[in-house]
This record gives C-alpha cells, structure tokens and sequence, in this order.
C-alpha cells in the first residue's frame, strides 16, 4: 500500500523525510520543506498516520521548527524514556556545509519544547536514526559535510550530554551511516559516491570501525537506511550506481543472502531518501519523490515480507 503525505505540489520542495512508531503504533513522518533546497524559509513539517481498519490515514503537516531567516533541516527521530526526540541541522549560511546540530524533544508529539545546539562546529549533520545500545548508551550517527566523513556522538546519560568518540578517516567519500547493532557488534551501512553502498563494523561500541569496504548493493550516491526485526536485515536503497530510481527494499535470508523487492521502478523520476522501521509484522517506509517537477512525501507500507 502506497500513500501521498504530501501530494505532488509545484510550490513547495520537500524531501528527506523521517518515519517513527509510537508505542500505540501510530506513526509520525517529518520532513522539511520551503520555497527551495536551502532556502532562508525551509522548515521542518511532521504529519501523525493513524492505524484504520484498511491501512492508514495521514492527518494535516504542521510545521514545528523554523528558524527564522535560517534553513532548518535533516530531521531525525528517536523514541526513549517516553519521549520523542528529534535531531536536525540549522544553516548558518546558504550550503550544508554551514549547518549546525540541534535538538527538540516532545511527549505527545504535538508541543515542542527546548530546542538544545549540540554544537557549534558547521558542517556536522544527522540523516540516520541514533541506536540505544545494548549498555544503554545512545549513539549518535553522524557525517561531516565538509570533509565526507562518518562521525558518532555518544551519550552515557539519556542524551542531556553528548561526545564525539570517533571520526572514521578514510580515502572513501562515505557519509550518513545507518546503523544496528547484534549481538554486541555494530554495523553500519554508509551512502557513497563511489556508486556502491559501503560496510564498516565496530566491536567496542562505536570508538573504532573497521575499514569500509564496498557491498554487493549499489548507491548512485543517496541516503539509504537499515533495519532489523526477527533476525533479519532489512535495507532500503536505491538499486543503481547513477539513478536514484529504481527503489528496492532487501531482506537477509539465509546463507548470507537477501531478497530484493521493488517500492518503485519507473525510469522517469527519482525515489530517494528512504525512511525505515521495520517490525515483526510489518515494514513501513517514507521516501521522496520527484517526478515531472513535482516532488512529493511518500508512505509504503506492507506485511512483513
């Protein structure tokens, strides 16, 4: 099942959404949008998805961060002692580059209160989920916008402080890793321009990574995102080195290998920067279209396949 948040509209870009479940399994989606990428007006939008009997129902976007004069984007959910954190970058200029990290958290979703900088260096910014660690650690997955590089920020504290405890120094363009953890090992999945998702682990809670090293799975250099319910992996990425279309959900099966299916194939738009929560039940996901220069937020959502 497919859904539009937001139709397709000429008078607003929109892009890079973030999906959550609640506890009740409702769902929230935010993105951000404004008059252009980048423009002093964009702001961050969150739409609630209620369960009805045939699917869902998508209620009315509210903006809930905007920085005035000032681009706000990259929003990231993240669900702990009871409340709903959200990360995202603020410019500082006219580029990504220029961005700084900050945070807003709510308990229903609906007021938003205490907007934090995390900090002041420009050009460290969020795109992929934090990961409550097995010790109890949040970890943070970061990149480094000017230099191309992965970076993770822990907090030992429930998130009131936050440190950099590793910035991954490669000659491979990498950035945004997705992560999970199992059994104790965390893996991370990074988007690259070097047209191949590329895999890197850590064994010590995120202070050091192994060298990344290319997958099997392509990347025409876009956001990709990871999860895991049941045992098994759950990847959504764009299956090309240079489109960002088609769109395909892989799932880890036995013997190291995985199943791929397609959330869009068409050949005259772009689907990208995919969204992910996986259950024992079902997979839901967000992602961007783009199509006859239109763009819209889009919802999937199936049985767990």
């Amino acid at each position: 099942m497919k859904q539009d948040i937001i139709p397709f509209s000429s008078e607003k870009f929109c892009h890079a959404p973030a999906l959550m479940v609640l506890p009740n399994e409702n769902l929230l989606c935010v993105w951000y949008a404004g008059s252009f990428e980048c423009a002093s007006n964009q702001a961050i939008y969150m739409a609630n998805g209620e369960r009805v009997k045939d699917g869902w129902i998508w209620g009315r976007p509210r903006k809930i961060v905007d920085t005035k004069g000032h681009a706000d984007g990259n929003p990231v959910f993240f669900f702990a002692n009871n409340e709903i954190h959200l990360f995202f970058v603020t410019l500082q200029g006219k580029a990504w580059d220029t961005a700084i990290l900050r945070t807003v958290k709510s308990k229903d979703g609906i007021k938003w209160e205490g907007i934090k900088e995390l900090s002041r260096e420009q050009g460290v910014m969020c795109r992929n989920k934090p990961l409550a660690l097995f010790n109890g650690e949040w970890l943070l997955p970061l990149y480094d916008e000017k230099e191309w590089t992965p970076l993770f920020w822990l907090s030992g504290d429930k998130g009131k402080t936050w440190r950099e405890i590793s910035r991954v120094k490669s000659p491979r363009r990498i950035i945004q890793p997705a992560i999970i953890e199992i059994d104790g090992v965390i893996l991370a999945l990074c988007r690259s321009g070097e047209g191949r998702i590329f895999e890197m682990q850590s064994f010590d809670g995120g202070k050091n990574w192994t060298e990344p090293t290319p997958t099997l799975f392509l990347n025409p250099n876009s956001a990709i995102d990871l999860a895991v319910a049941d045992g098994h992996l759950f990847l959504a990425f764009n299956n090309s080195a240079k489109k960002r279309s088609p769109l395909c959900l892989a799932k880890s099966v036995s013997n190291g290998s995985w199943k791929i299916f397609f959330l869009e194939n068409a050949n005259d738009g772009e689907f990208c920067y995919p969204s992910l929560v996986a259950t024992s039940k079902e997979v839901h996901c967000v992602y961007t279209v783009w199509q006859g220069g239109r763009m819209a937020i889009r919802y999937a959502w199936l049985p767990t396949i």
